[in-house]
């Protein structure tokens, strides 16, 4: 339920909030989460990298489906474009751009998902889903907790907390965050 990125020895997680895919919404309790943001936001959360505990930004451009992660770690950050299915690892240190095609994630979608209850992280209140992926190799059940209009504020995979939000600001995200800077090398990984 993660991608990885390798990047000069390192390994950079990309989370189970990568995966696009919106759960339907209904009046009831629905049976399923939406599991991507319903307007712009930005998340920072803690996230668990190995035994280390680093901070890492996220910003949601909805109407065009960007997310951009940056991790205080690192000096790349991940663009990844939910419509073209393209991510792109922005390394300001060497000036490039990696562009990287993806497949439509459908592990989400797939997935089976129980209500368990609801939490308040941040400061604000999510259902907690136990999540069952379709097939083993796509990892163990976790647990996410999903804000009504489908921001992931938290993720537990067996037993250890692997994310949870700390700061979640809703408002107008600027396309300019998702941007690759001017003069930066653009490779492409085929």
């Amino acid at each position: 339920m993660r991608a990885a990125f390798r990047r000069r020895g390192a390994i950079v997680l990309l989370p189970a909030l990568l995966m696009l895919g919106a759960g339907p919404t209904a009046l009831a309790a629905p049976a399923r989460p939406r599991t991507e943001p319903a307007r712009d936001v930005t998340v920072t959360y803690q996230a668990h990298q190995g035994k280390n505990l680093v901070l890492q930004q996220s910003w949601w451009l909805v109407r065009r489906k960007l997310q951009r992660i940056n991790l205080a770690t690192s000096p790349a950050y991940i663009v990844e474009d939910g419509i073209a299915h393209t991510a792109t690892v922005v390394d300001t240190k060497a000036h490039t751009a990696m562009h990287y095609q993806t497949h439509p994630n459908t592990a989400l979608q797939e997935a089976g998902f129980t209500r368990l209850g609801t939490e308040t992280i941040a400061g604000h209140t999510c259902t907690d889903w136990r999540v069952t992926p379709k097939n083993a190799d796509q990892g163990p059940p976790q647990t996410m907790c999903y804000t009504k209009d489908g921001v992931l504020l938290h993720t537990i995979r067996t037993g250890q907390n692997v994310l949870i939000a700390t700061a979640v600001k809703y408002g107008p995200v600027s396309a300019s965050e998702f941007a690759i800077p001017k003069g930066y090398t653009r490779l492409d990984n085929k």
